[in-house]
């Protein structure tokens, strides 16, 4: 009977509850309480709100199609070195890549599996989808939905067959346990278990044994359970495991788009924006970031200045604002004096230390090692006390937080590089007093991958100065090297025939005019020679936009410099450099020297906060070999870096 009613029903689902109130004639033979019904799965599931929204949206209209890894990647049985050399082919991407499934697929094929994830990944959202994608009769198999947040079963005090029913209570279905108790012996639910990791510690044996039976009791039904991946210990044997993927590009321009639907050019612009920035559009890959970047761009048609501010709130989202913002109060983690504050001092440590090393996978043994030697130091761990356990805490912390990520069997790995980077600075700052800014600027001005560090750093610090002065002074002493000299002289001597732009400007144009007729002179020279000074001249190409930036101040800075300006004696200056000099030892120290100008300026910027003066001071001097002295007759200064030692 059931069986031929639902068959009936689903060829009549143009309507998403019109199935459910034919089901439902045997027990509601106005069909009132099935529209109810039908009308609580709507409300409940068919809206998604992230804490910042000003109001939900519609979960059918904003959700993207997610797809499941094949394989579980805490998994995967590959080395750190495999890690890393995958990571050296593209520096903002962790890990190896794994087959992915399309999420409603796998729905379509499993009929029991387990959604594993890391926090904001969008478990929740897919069980949801799932639901409406069942009440509007869309799954090959046609089955009554039936959503559970595991959390407020749990603190029910119900058994799950119980907690259902009251499900049904809550739209008024008379005498709902007859109905429900057919249709979980015909195999005609989908049981949709949400937030298994929700559950504290005490109960989730119990909850765990209680989910386990009810499976059991009724394993013809589809059943699908949700769960941050570190968190699950293999409980249920005959589910399969699968795990959200992170979102790919066309994911998260499919999102971008449904996000600000109905406005074209704000998806256009948002998604160009993202582009101009790969550090912020790593961060998408997680749809619950992707959601923050959304509202952060509707506030302003652009993302923050300030990304360390950005980043900020990214983190905090993982470490506050997600669980708060839906109620959840999680266990403690295994030691109490482990405070949010002082996590944030944990990650930072271990960031800074293993950027410093080069390193972005770690051993997990040596990763809690890291975790225990930091909590050692906290002032309520006693003699007496017992050892913290390394392991659990790395566990909890993964679990709650999704801060670090298990890449491969036992190794680690910072969520984003993003990450890593932004607590790497974050050590740097709160520890200014003990002379780490100044060991940042001695040892790794001029090395590309401290670059996102230094940009950080400056944002972070209340005043910025003293960073800006030592790398000026840095500057500085890498100019005073005589064959850097002939090309600021050079370039100095261009520029005093002919001023269109402020002085700074016009001293990097000249310096990327000389450079540029230095490579046509060296055409059929060596080209390890030319690919050198192809560089340089890049860099004072960047040097001059930056400048202009930051004099003129707008965004479209590339379009309006007059790139091809004939500045006076270019040419027969760059016949002098390059026939009287080496010019692959002139490239070689150029570079260094436009690198590290090349931060300055880019520190400048940022939304740093640095004196009027200071500023001021730094732009007027840039790339002028007047204020350059040889060392011989430059007066001994002792400068900031005294205080290293």
């Amino acid at each position: 009977m059931i069986d031929d009613v639902l068959a009936a029903i689903f060829k009549e689902a143009a309507k998403a509850g019109q199935w459910l109130i034919e089901k439902n004639k045997e027990l509601d033979y106005t069909g009132a309480a099935a529209r109810r019904y039908a009308a609580h799965l709507e409300e409940r599931y068919n809206t998604v709100r992230v804490f910042g929204m000003d109001k939900p949206l519609p979960l059918r209209e904003v959700f993207v199609r997610v797809n499941v890894l094949e394989k579980i990647t805490a998994r995967q049985r590959i080395s750190i070195d495999d890690l890393r050399s995958q990571f050296e082919c593209n520096r903002r991407s962790f890990g190896t890549a794994i087959k992915t499934m399309d999420g409603l697929a796998v729905a379509n094929e499993l009929a029991k599996f387990i959604v594993l994830g890391k926090p904001g990944s969008g478990k929740t959202t897919f069980l949801k989808f799932l639901a409406l994608q069942s009440l509007d009769g869309r799954l090959k198999q046609k089955r009554l939905p039936i959503f559970v947040g595991i959390r407020d079963f749990a603190d029910s005090g119900k058994t799950l067959f119980e907690f259902i029913n009251s499900q049904f209570d809550l739209c008024h279905l008379p005498n709902a346990v007859p109905f429900v108790t057919r249709i979980l012996n015909r195999g005609k639910c989908q049981i949709l278990l949400d937030g298994l990791d929700e559950v504290n510690t005490e109960r989730r044996d119990e909850v765990i044994k209680e989910i386990y039976d009810f499976t059991e009791k009724y394993s013809n039904n589809q059943i699908v359970l949700s769960c941050r991946i570190a968190a699950y210990n293999h409980w249920f044997d005959k589910f399969t495991d699968v795990e959200i993927a992170d979102f790919n590009e066309t994911q998260m321009r499919n999102f971008v788009h449904n996000w600000f639907r109905g406005e074209p050019e704000v998806v256009e612009q948002c998604w160009r924006k993202l582009n101009e920035n790969r550090r912020i559009q790593e961060l998408g890959t997680n749809p619950l970031l992707l959601t923050l970047l959304c509202l952060s761009f509707n506030e302003a048609m652009d993302f923050p200045q300030n990304r360390a501010e950005l980043y900020r709130e990214a983190i905090h989202a993982f470490l506050k604002k997600w669980d708060s913002s839906r109620r959840i109060k999680r266990d403690e983690i295994l030691y109490r004096g482990l405070t949010a504050m002082r996590k944030e001092s944990l990650f930072a440590r271990i960031a800074a230390a293993a950027f410093e090393n080069d390193e972005y996978f770690f051993a997990q043994r040596n990763l809690e090692l890291w975790i225990l030697d930091f909590i050692r130091r906290l002032p309520r761990v006693r003699r007496e006390a017992p050892e913290p356990d390394g392991e659990a805490l790395l566990k909890e912390i993964e679990a709650q937080h999704g801060i670090f990520v298990e890449r491969a069997s036992r190794i680690y790995s910072f969520a984003h590089l993003t990450f890593q980077e932004y607590f790497t600075a974050r050590y740097l700052v709160d520890n200014a007093a003990k002379g780490t800014i100044q060991r940042l600027v001695e040892h790794h001005l001029t090395d590309d991958r401290w670059r996102e560090i230094f940009l950080l750093t400056a944002e972070m610090l209340d005043d910025a100065s003293q960073l800006l002065l030592l790398i000026d002074q840095k500057c500085q002493a890498i100019g005073l090297n005589t064959t850097v000299m002939k090309y600021l002289e050079a370039s100095n001597e261009v520029v005093k025939a002919s001023s269109p732009y402020p002085q700074p400007i016009n001293r990097a144009l000249a310096l990327f005019k000389i450079l540029d007729h230095t490579l046509q002179i060296l055409l059929v020279r060596e080209s390890n020679q030319r690919s050198l000074l192809t560089q340089a001249r890049e860099l004072a190409s960047e040097l001059a936009v930056g400048i202009a930036y930051e004099l003129i101040g707008t965004a479209a800075i590339h379009s309006t410099l007059n790139w091809d300006y004939a500045f006076e004696n270019a040419k027969a200056h760059s016949f002098a450099v390059a026939f009287n000099y080496d010019s692959k030892l002139v490239a070689t120290e150029l570079i260094a020297f436009l690198k590290a100008n090349l931060i300055l300026i880019e520190c400048l910027n940022t939304e740093c906060c640095v004196s009027e003066s200071v500023r001021q001071g730094i732009v007027d001097s840039l790339l002028s070999s007047s204020r350059f002295q040889h060392p011989e007759s430059r007066p001994h200064q002792p400068g900031p870096d005294h205080a290293l030692a």
